[in-house]
């Protein structure tokens, strides 16, 4: 509450839980529906814009994890907003931060990790590599990736199945995760 009045009291205008719609067509003519909801969104009087992801104790992400485009909501979430894909947001002028708020029972409402200038500016490359693979993946040159980070990821992926992974992990550590036998229910 307290973070809410004074970013107000800055002259921010805030809007929350706004979700975001923008068409993209791809070179061979397919269209493609980008949306996103962003958690908080604030305008300052000079036209920059600051997104904000809620976070209610989950691990916040790196500017190394921001940087090799392991963490792209809140980028692309920017990117929707300078093609003005928010209904009733005012287009900004520039984006100028994105962060993590820390929310909930314990938490004071203090920003946990704030990105500014050439973080910020990954939102451009991140949005040119989302219609990349968009256009690789409709002409057939790129598969669905179902695990961008395998490394990062602990337990199995809501969209192992469609990636076959039991099949593919010759070392059957998914399905052991899963159901303790490596072996299909």
């Amino acid at each position: 509450v307290a973070f809410d009045q004074d970013r107000r009291a800055q002259g921010f205008a805030v809007w929350t839980e706004q979700r975001a719609r923008y068409p993209v067509t791809l070179p061979g003519g397919e269209r493609v529906m980008i949306v996103g909801k962003a958690d908080r969104l604030e305008l300052s009087t000079d036209g920059t814009l600051a997104i904000f992801d809620y976070k209610t104790g989950a691990a916040k992400p790196t500017k190394t994890d921001l940087a090799a485009g392991l963490v792209p909501q809140l980028p692309i979430t920017g990117a929707l907003a300078l093609r003005n894909a928010f209904d009733g947001l005012p287009m900004p002028r520039t984006l100028a931060e994105l962060g993590y708020l820390k929310v909930g029972d314990h938490a004071d409402g203090t920003i946990e990790r704030v990105f500014r200038g050439e973080e910020v500016e990954r939102s451009e490359a991140l949005w040119d590599t989302l219609v990349t693979d968009l256009t690789r993946i409709a002409e057939g040159e790129k598969g669905y990736t179902s695990r961008l980070n395998p490394i990062k990821r602990r337990g199995p992926g809501d969209f192992d199945h469609l990636a076959r992974l039991r099949e593919w992990d010759a070392l059957g550590g998914i399905a052991q995760e899963e159901d303790g036998d490596g072996e299909d229910a």
